[in-house]
């Protein structure tokens, strides 16, 4: 006789390998404090080539006004403001970093135990039946 309860929690396994396995992979290899450490440092590194970039998009999108003003600029002033603006993006790209990785844990972390529930299941349900 065919048992429905193993046949859903099988299913769910199946369906839990074929798409999810993969993304919780590292919130079973890592603690939650390393993995999102790891991926602050990763986003801290491409938000400041996205910042270079920006920047640099800016630069020449106003070289001729920077050309025309370039004996009175004050490349002090223009350095400090590029830097605070830079400060800023950072902490506010950080923290939204934080939250997105913080809640991508937290619900990778739901599925692997879903998952080992199931297999529980089903390792008792096996059990039961011999």
């Amino acid at each position: 006789m065919v048992n429905e309860d193993k046949i859903k929690a099988m299913t769910k396994l199946a369906v839990y390998d074929q798409r999810e396995s993969r993304k919780c992979a590292p919130m079973v290899e890592y603690f939650r404090s390393d993995y999102i450490g790891k991926e602050l440092l990763k986003s801290f590194v491409m938000g400041t080539i996205a910042y270079m970039l920006l920047t640099a998009v800016w630069l020449l999108n106003n070289a001729d006004e920077l050309i025309a003003n370039l004996y009175r600029l004050d490349f002090m002033e223009l350095g400090l403001d590029i830097l605070q603006k830079y400060v800023g993006f950072c902490v506010v790209y950080m923290i939204i970093t934080y939250i997105v990785y913080a809640v991508r844990y937290s619900r990778g972390r739901d599925k692997v135990k879903g998952y080992h529930k199931n297999i529980h299941g089903i390792l008792k349900s096996y059990r039961d039946e011999e």
